[in-house]
This record gives C-alpha cells, structure tokens and sequence, in this order.
C-alpha cells in the first residue's frame, strides 16, 4: 500500500547530520518533488499566485526565483524557527513556477 501523503511529509527533512548542515535548494525541492505532487502542492497554494508568495510581480529568471527561495525558506524554514504552513506555501510555490521554467 502506497504512503499517504501525511506519512511522506513526516518523513521529509531537510537537514542532513550526515553532512551536518541544510540542504541545497535543488535537494530541498528534489525531496519536496517526492512527497508532493502537482495536485497537493495546488492545495498548500489555496489560489493563491505562486509568483505572490514569493513576491515577485512577472515571472522572474531562475536564478532570481533561486536566490528568492532560498532567501523565503531560510526565514520561514520549520527546523529555523519559522511556521510550517509558511514553509510549505514558499516550497509549493517554488515548485509550481520551476515547473513552467522547465
């Protein structure tokens, strides 16, 4: 029986002792892919514009929607002492507009 999405979310961290530090943005996103799919990140984005949460006005380059991600996600990051919700909205965005980028 496949895991429920809760159960591959619970699973998902983004720090790694191995390496003793934070993931990249593309393993964080890569992780993210894994637990979550187009439909369930729709959901985190409630009708929201991806472009919105990340506060962008037109469609940016990936370099500038990278470097805003990584801004957004450090702040926001449940394991720095942000909001999970917050968390997943940045995360879903970034992935919903790296999707049209690709």
């Amino acid at each position: 029986m496949p895991k429920s999405f809760a159960e591959k979310l619970a699973s998902y961290r983004t720090y790694d002792p191995r390496k003793e530090g934070y993931g990249s943005v593309d393993e964080w996103k890569a992780a993210w892919d894994e637990v979550m799919g187009h439909e369930e990140a729709m959901g985190f984005l409630a009708d929201e514009n991806p472009l919105t949460i990340l506060g962008f006005d037109v469609m940016p380059d990936l370099k500038a929607l990278k470097k805003r991600f990584r801004e957004l996600i450090m702040l926001h990051h449940p394991d720095k002492g942000g909001e999970k919700a917050q968390a997943q909205r940045i995360i879903a965005a970034y992935s919903e507009l790296t999707r049209k980028l690709a």
